[in-house]
């Protein structure tokens, strides 16, 4: 299941909208995750590059599978506290699970939740 990088780039809506996400993510040695998803990664933390500005950064914690209990659970164990849920494709309630997935920890984590070819999926990140 696990083919993220430890780097994950979220692009700018508009660099998604323009087609041009392959075009500015292959010279920044990005893959995307699926054709369509928009979320792209790679081994290597950004280095500054102004083409870099063009996505938001996450260094990838853990992939599981998209079951509410289960990342809630494991994110508790993170010892997350205030919790981003950021859905691909209407896959989740994302107002939903930040909810349910907010906890009493100190640590501010995202979860990235997108449809897979198998059924969903849920990364937990920390933003970068």
């Amino acid at each position: 299941m696990d083919r993220w990088e430890r780097f994950i780039a979220e692009p700018d809506a508009s660099l998604e909208r323009s087609g041009l996400l392959p075009q500015l993510a292959a010279p920044l040695g990005l893959r995307e995750r699926a054709p369509g998803l928009g979320l792209c990664s790679r081994d290597a933390p950004p280095q500054g590059e102004p083409a870099e500005a063009w996505f938001r950064w996450f260094e990838r914690i853990e992939v599981m599978p998209a079951r509410l209990s289960t990342v809630a659970r494991r994110l508790r164990e993170l010892d997350a506290g205030d919790v981003a849920v950021k859905v691909r494709g209407g896959a989740v309630d994302a107002d939903a699970w930040s909810s349910a997935c907010r906890g009493p920890g100190t640590r501010s984590l995202v979860v990235l939740v997108h449809r897979t070819p198998t059924g969903m999926e849920a990364v937990l990140v920390r933003r970068v």
